[in-house]
């Protein structure tokens, strides 16, 4: 069997963000796998600007990689599409010292994680193993190792260090991190491609969420790519779907025919592959992402920002700094919590306002006084001028929650108002 000292479990982008941070400081790993890429992973398909700066980090010649650019789409933009046909439309900041990358961009989430995975490849500090399913991973308190067993239940390697970044639907992060599920803190996402959807040629590069009290707490949403598909995808919290007895994949399709916007574009549409889906673990609460000999990072620590439900970013925030708590423990050769412990501040510290809004809101969800109001607020708003810089200087600022207890955040957004034209 054989000992290593740093072992990373799952190659996603929390996964290999964390072993090329490793390389890049000439600290060699092993990469572990149950795939091989390309390989499909339900996705809203979205990287955004925190993503482009960690690759920015990582080498400022990767976010400008022709092999990654001649594929995505620059992203401007949302629509969030509202009840009685109103719309709000917020339009994303360029990225402050990187003005000459896009904000976000759109890619098929495979394609991504494959490009991604060449520049693994391409390290010789990286041994991978492809097609490998890790299925326990048991903690060895005398020789303070962790021995990680395959799917024929045989002990794979010892290692000192685990990076478990196995995503959402794994067991791992619960037996190795023992955590512990709660459906408030969990959605359900699923997804489709298609093609020969009418383009909504008002706002080519925006993505499109519908908001409706059928999916509240959750959304529809539609990402443009370049070579005219896009991704459709609906998103929904798991304590609500259980409460209502709703089966996601009938609603996905349900909701498609009863808007009457969506009716007209998808008459031609023609889907590409089967429904896809997976679990999101919500960054609604804070929970312990390190122990003795072990860090999560990525869905497996549950960093998915409510709000967007995007966890790439996050994924690779976490990634980057799980390396770099890496370095600090391999210099003082000390794997324990304590040591470990400072990557958890250090990772929530970076991501807070990614989550904050999020876990404001999250306890009223549920509540159907909460939505009424929610969609009575937004309605008022919608198509009002002025008002996209305020949800701008909400999405951007660095304290949420002082935001919101400001008066005067409020005061702007009335005089900021005026009557639709």
């Amino acid at each position: 069997m054989k000992q290593v000292t740093i072992t990373i479990i799952g190659a996603g982008p929390a996964g290999q963000t964390a072993s090329l941070f490793l390389a890049k400081q000439g600290i060699p790993s092993h990469l572990i796998d149950k795939e091989t890429h390309p390989r499909l992973k339900p996705c809203a398909d979205i990287v955004t600007g925190k993503a482009m700066r960690i690759l920015n980090d990582l080498d400022n010649q990767l976010p400008i990689d022709e092999a990654l650019t001649n594929e995505y789409l620059p992203i401007k933009g949302t629509l969030v599409h509202l009840p009685k046909n109103k719309t709000l439309n917020i339009e994303f900041l360029p990225l402050k010292n990187l003005e000459h990358l896009p904000t976000c961009f759109a890619l098929p989430r495979a394609n991504f994680d494959n490009w991604l995975y060449q520049k693994v490849k391409a390290s010789p500090l990286i041994e991978l193993h492809e097609n490998t399913v890790i299925t326990q991973c048991k903690r060895d308190e005398k020789n303070k190792e962790w021995i990680v067993f395959n799917h024929e239940k045989k002990a794979f390697l010892r290692t000192k260090l685990l990076v478990i970044a196995t995503g959402s639907n794994s067991s791992l992060p619960f037996t190795v991190g023992d955590l512990k599920r709660n459906d408030r803190h969990y959605a359900v996402g699923i997804r489709a491609y298609f093609r020969n959807i009418e383009e909504n040629k008002d706002f080519p590069q925006h993505p499109e969420l519908f908001l409706d009290k059928k999916l509240f707490p959750g959304g529809f949403y539609i990402a443009p790519f370049s070579n005219g598909t896009v991704n459709v995808n609906i998103v929904m919290r798991s304590d609500i779907l259980k409460k209502k007895k709703i089966n996601l994949n009938k609603l996905f399709y349900q909701f498609i025919e009863e808007n009457p916007t969506l009716k007209k574009r998808f008459n031609n549409a023609e889907q590409i592959g089967n429904l896809q889906g997976c679990a999101l673990h919500l960054g609604t609460q804070s929970r312990p992402i390190s122990g003795d000999g072990y860090l999560l990072a990525g869905d497996a620590a549950g960093l998915i920002d409510l709000i967007s439900a995007n966890g790439i970013p996050q994924a690779m925030i976490s990634g980057k700094l799980a390396a770099e708590q890496i370095a600090i423990a391999l210099q003082k050769n000390d794997f324990s919590a304590a040591v470990l412990k400072a990557y958890d501040r250090k990772v929530y510290k970076l991501i807070q306002n990614d989550l904050q809004l999020g876990r404001i809101l999250s306890p009223f969800l549920g509540y159907a006084i909460f939505s009424k109001l929610l969609f009575y607020s937004l309605g008022f708003l919608a198509n009002r001028q002025g008002l996209q810089m305020q949800i701008q200087k909400l999405l951007y600022t660095r304290n949420v929650i002082k935001t919101l207890i400001n008066p005067m955040f409020y005061w702007r957004i009335i005089r900021s108002s005026a009557p639709p034209q």
